[in-house]
């Protein structure tokens, strides 16, 4: 914007900016102002590539700030969330050797974006002294360590700089180098179109490989030139100037080696992060410093005799033959160790172990004394002398011993040297021990992570399947041989032989004795009749991925949280909440508790932890959350995960009924774990929506273009629409030619040495999904331009690339005034084709979305929302996701509420208990791995952190007072007053079908897993018994939608028998679901059946072990009106365990439970 000149005195007050006319400019004058705040200095702008820097004055602070103004050019919402998403990232960088950014927007009268830096008036080159007056170690010490820690800082936050040079340094007025334009050059390839890449490097600074834009080596590179450039003054402008940089230098030989490595073509070859690169400087610079410094001559004066065990009588009176053997002694270097007392483990800081190659000097520093006395000197064995250097001073060439006088002086300032230097090596020491004691839980967490992933590599065999049948995007697939173990979940392709994989990945939804169903995001074509169902390791290699990226960045403090590295080894530091005036309440119906829970939440600065047992409303906590945390701040982001689709899916749909907007669900289309209400909230069913305004928006403005041209508008759309078509057939191409190369390297076996079958598969699979979208993409293009062209022109439905050319050439034909808007029109199309093939859109969706909800590490697989920060971070089932699982969305957040109960089933990792050879190999205790991060927190966090919902909803008194009292130690109230008319002539709300009495009760084995068909065919009566009763009218049903059953057993064999044995014609009154105990977690239902199964002649209990009193508590309750558990009582009453306390209680309590024999024998 341009403001005319006010006439005044000059002067620049905090609130308005006057100029006096320039006589230059006749009075003509006009300040230019920007975003209502910057004057920019008369005739200071330079521009640079894509973008321009002025001096001007912020009217604020009355100081003078560096602006750097780049162009919009119409700029989309999208490019405007990558000028945001990227200025966020540089303004958490602060560090001495950075320009601070100061301030970031947007200005209209300028159509540019802008950015605020401070000011300063020299950069690198103009502030070096002569060459003649520096060499390299005066440049790395004064300028190039500091710019070395200032880009490693932002390699731990995973910013790269991409553009480093000399121009890119600025150096104040007290000499300190800062590096500026952080991630420019990444903002303009964003935001700038029309632009190549290359524009925005500098030669020869930037590596001729324009690959890997983003990889920190990059920076490597731009450092090492950029010192080369300081230390020679040939030529300095193109790559050829860079390699005679390199011969003509005078740096010493090791710093020549090493800035070879750093320019050189090959990025692999590079050091690969400035991290790397700092390491590697400092042990070059320590090794010269040791070099040239002079040593201390320290001396040894012996106590009477001791020097006879060193030199043998009488030549111990000669000091010159004592010199040469301590010479001798030393010639390999020295440690130097502090004296522990071996019993009373006291350390003495005056009294050193001397150590060389094969004796130790036993020192003693007396006071006022300059020298050191040796009062004992003993042959060590080697094993012994190298178990005191482990934690000994190194001397190396820094001192050197002697039994000759030294001046007095010179002698005390060597000791002295000495016993300062002992004692920051043993702090040092103290800290590097502090460090691993406070690690040991970040590291037992990645050992964890480690052994997973060989448990992932050990259970990745292909499964032979004989004949496949397909039903839309279901494909039921006969199995050879059905593994034991549970394959739901897994992610499988399809393989002939040694073929490349055929389609892309599908899910397990189904599994039994015959064979497993897998659900597919698309509609399937082809199936090989036979083949392997081989193991997509790629999406579980991306989810430990992830969570070892989250565990490491939460380990160094370099996530969204600095802080919560502290918070989760101290707990007991969780801030107390500071409770507000108390809200207005969106539920009228919530407890005091869950009011009380509300409140502390919204106030908590760090942590809050609920325990939410079953039925107690976690889900009506959550929703008045949410909606309160938005009064209080509506532009907050607020992340709602948890370990399981069910518990996202109920708080979001939930959220959804209470008219909240900007929800979205992270999750892939068509998964059958998304429930069917939260579909409408996928990010993928609401980017149709999005991409729809774009082209809505593009339609508009080929209109305009049409009309200005005078083109008819018609021809316009035709030849946009076959452009996007054109577009979608290159990518098509190039993936083609990818997989083509694919297929050759795995004839030849030339793929990447660790890349193993498995990988390979995943990559041939995400290429075939690439493929399928880009043929979808094109048939729909295809349609849509047929519409457009209104019978002028067909586009076949065999169109190949080289057709739709045709078409194009045809439609434009020798209209000179069409042709000329091609070049817009393609670049358009081409952008189309980014958009919606990319997921660059999905950053715009997600940065307006106030609540982000997705499972614990199914989130993060969307790029975009990899570079969101969100305010509140609410788990749900907290106590179900593994310590590593929860920390990947703590890492993205300033602020948790975790949600869970302690008492239901833990983390599961069971898998990695049931190998113990895989526990021994990475060094894990079972407690390493059975606790989950929740309980960690509850254990050690401030009450006043903590809080636990004790009025439960769900459950018919009956069956919430039994769980209360085996499982919660009577602190569950119940307050449900529904009731389920005509249960009670069946049934107690809590009923035990005792199988006791058949002699067919005992199970069987079955593979590893184990069967009773006898609860099997009991529980096939009962819900029959139960169909009748409810159409009957005798067991009414006031509610609309059918009683929900549940029929559950904590074995997957059981679970097959039980499907088979309840099999027929559905009732539209009974929604019957046979499930395993783990998969329901979350669950409700009216009715839960649970079958035991255990019944042994050797005291077996299995699942009903006391260990796994947890999963008894989940099949229990489930329930709202009846629970009916099918099994053999006594059995169950003879040993501990969580039913022998069921049992126990059920007989105290005949009003609300009976025990009764089973007689459907």
């Amino acid at each position: 914007m341009r403001r005319p000149c006010s006439p005044g005195d000059g002067s620049i007050g905090p609130q308005m900016v006057r100029y006096a006319a320039s006589p230059k400019t006749k009075g003509a004058c006009l300040m230019r102002v920007v975003a209502d705040r910057y004057v920019v200095v008369h005739d200071s702008e330079r521009s640079g590539g894509q973008s321009t820097v002025v001096k001007a004055t912020d009217t604020v602070t009355a100081a003078h700030v560096a602006l750097k103004l780049i162009p919009r050019h119409d700029a989309d919402p999208t490019q405007k969330v990558f000028f945001r998403r990227e200025v966020d990232a540089l303004g958490r960088l602060t560090h001495p050797n950075i320009v601070s950014l100061l301030d970031y927007g947007e200005d209209e009268g300028e159509d540019a974006f802008f950015l605020v830096f401070e000011w300063f008036e020299k950069n690198l080159l103009a502030s070096l002294p002569s060459l003649d007056d520096f060499g390299w170690d005066d440049f790395i010490e004064h300028w190039g360590m500091p710019l070395i820690d200032a880009l490693a800082y932002a390699h731990e936050r995973d910013v790269v700089h991409r553009d480093v040079k000399p121009s890119n340094v600025l150096v104040g007025d007290d000499l300190t180098p800062r590096l500026a334009d952080f991630g420019i050059s990444k903002l303009r390839n964003q935001i700038t179109p029309g632009v190549t890449v290359a524009e925005f490097f500098s030669r020869p600074f930037a590596p001729p490989d324009l690959i890997g834009l983003s990889s920190a080596s990059r920076d490597v590179w731009g450092f090492a030139a950029t010192a080369m450039r300081c230390l020679t003054s040939g030529a300095f402008s193109d790559y050829p100037d860079l390699e005679a940089a390199l011969g003509d230098i005078d740096v010493p030989r090791d710093v020549l080696d090493l800035l070879r490595r750093c320019t050189d073509r090959d990025p692999e070859a590079r050091p690969r992060n400035a991290i790397v690169l700092r390491a590697q400087l400092r042990e070059i610079q320590e090794k010269r410093r040791r070099k040239w410094m002079q040593p201390r001559v320290a001396e040894l004066v012996f106590k009477e005799g001791v020097d006879a065990r060193l030199v043998k009588p009488p030549l111990n009176r000669d000091r010159d033959v004592i010199e040469r053997a301590l010479e001798q002694e030393f010639d390999g270097g020295s440690h130097l160790a502090r004296v522990v007392d071996p019993n009373t483990h006291k350390t003495y800081a005056d009294t050193l172990d001397l150590v060389g190659s094969r004796r130790r000097l036993r020192l003693v520093a007396l006071p006022e004394q300059p020298t050191f006395l040796v009062s004992k000197v003993n042959n060590i064995d080697e094993s012994n002398l190298e178990m005191i250097r482990r934690r000994a001073w190194p001397v190396v060439e820094e001192v050197r011993w002697t039994a000759i006088r030294q001046p007095a002086p010179a002698a005390r300032q060597a000791l002295e040297m000495i016993l300062a230097a002992v004692d920051e090596h043993y702090r040092r020491l103290d800290d590097e021990q502090q460090l691993r004691d406070e690690n040991r839980l970040f590291d037992k967490w990645l050992d964890l992570l480690n052994a997973k992933e060989d448990l992932e590599r050990e259970r990745s065999s292909p499964l032979r399947y004989t004949s496949a049948e397909v039903t839309g995007r279901r494909v039921r697939f006969h199995l050879a041989d059905v593994p034991e173990s549970d394959l739901l979940g897994e992610e499988r392709v399809c393989r002939v032989g040694k073929a490349a994989p055929v389609g892309g990945p599908g899910v397990v939804v189904q599994q039994d004795d015959h064979g497993v169903t897998l659900a597919y995001p698309t509609k399937v074509e082809k199936i090989p009749p036979r083949g392997d169902l081989v193991l997509d390791i790629g999406a579980a290699r991306a989810a430990l991925r992830r969570q070892r990226e989250a565990v490491v960045n939460v380990r160094s403090g370099v996530s969204v949280r600095p802080q919560l590295r502290q918070l989760l080894l101290n707990p007991a530091g969780i801030s107390a909440p500071t409770l507000s005036p108390t809200p207005a309440w969106f539920n009228p119906r919530l407890d005091e508790g869950k009011k009380a829970a509300v409140a502390r939440a919204l106030e908590s600065r760090d942590f809050f932890l609920l325990e939410g047992p079953p039925g107690t409303g976690k889900t009506s906590f959550i929703t008045e959350l949410v909606r309160q945390e938005l009064v209080r701040k509506p532009t907050a982001r607020i992340l709602l995960v948890s370990q399981t689709h069910v518990a996202v899916d109920n708080a979001l749909v939930r959220l959804a009924d209470e008219e909240l907007t900007n929800l979205v669900r992270l999750g892939k289309p068509n998964d059958d774990r998304v429930a069917p209400q939260a579909q409408q909230h996928l990010l993928d069913a609401q980017m149709p929506v999005w991409l729809n305004k774009i082209r809505r928006r593009a339609e508009r403005h080929l209109e305009q273009l049409a009309r200005k041209a005078s083109v008819d508008h018609k021809h316009v759309q035709g030849a946009f629409a076959i452009l996007e078509l054109l577009a979608a057939f290159t990518d098509q191409d190039k993936a083609t030619v990818r997989g083509l190369a694919m297929n050759r390297a795995s004839s030849a076996g030339t793929n990447r040495p660790d890349a193993g079958d498995d990988e390979t598969a995943s990559q041939f699979a995400a290429l075939n999904a690439e493929l399928q979208r880009l043929s979808e993409r094109i048939e729909k293009l295809r349609d849509h331009a047929n519409v457009v062209l209104d019978g002028d022109l067909v586009l076949p439905e065999d169109l190949t690339h080289a057709g739709a050319r045709d078409a194009f050439d045809a439609i434009i034909g020798g209209n000179r005034k069409l042709k000329d808007l091609v070049g817009l029109l393609q670049l358009q199309a081409e952008w189309f084709q980014r958009i919606e093939s990319s997921r660059d859109l999905e950053a715009v969706l997600l940065r307006q979305a106030r609540v982000v909800a997705g499972t614990c590490i199914g989130f993060l697989s969307h790029p975009a929302v990899r570079e969101l920060e969100f305010d509140l971070c609410i788990l749900d089932e907290a106590s179900k996701a593994t310590a590593t699982e929860t920390l990947v969305p703590l890492a993205r957040s300033r602020r948790w509420v975790l949600v869970g109960d302690p008492s239901q089933l833990p983390p599961m990792q069971e898998e990695v208990l049931d190998h113990p050879e895989l526990m021994t190999r990475h060094d894990l205790e079972r407690a390493d791995i059975e606790h989950s991060l929740f309980e960690h927190l509850l254990g050690h966090a401030p009450e006043s952190a903590r809080h636990k919902l004790t009025r439960q909803y769900r459950m018919h008194p009956g069956i919430g007072d039994l769980v209360s009292a085996c499982f919660y130690d009577n602190q569950l109230e119940s307050h449900a007053t529904h009731d389920l008319p005509g249960w009670d002539k069946l049934y107690k709300p809590v009923t035990w079908l005792d199988t006791s009495s058949s002699k067919r009760r005992r199970e069987n084995r079955n593979g590893t897993s184990v069967v009773n068909r006898l609860e099997a065919r009991i529980i096939k009566h009962e819900l029959a018994a139960l169909r009748r009763a409810v159409e009957g009218n005798l067991v009414r049903n006031d509610g609309e939608e059918p009683l929900r059953v549940l029929v559950l057993t904590a074995y997957r064999k059981q679970m097959e028998e039980l499907r088979r044995a309840v099999a027929g014609p559905a009732s539209p009154l009974l929604e019957i679901e046979v499930n395993t105990v783990d998969a329901v977690q979350g669950r409700e239902a009216d009715i839960t059946f649970y079958s035991v199964v255990r019944s042994n002649d050797r005291g077996e209990l299995g699942f009903l072990g006391e260990r796994h009193w947890r999963r008894i508590n989940v099949a229990l309750s489930r329930s709202r009106y009846g629970l009916v558990i099918v099994g053999d009582a006594p059995f169950c009453q003879a040993k501990t365990g969580p039913l022998n306390r069921v049992l126990d209680y059920m007989r105290k309590h005949p009003n609300t439970c009976r025990i009764g024999t089973a007689t459907h024998d």
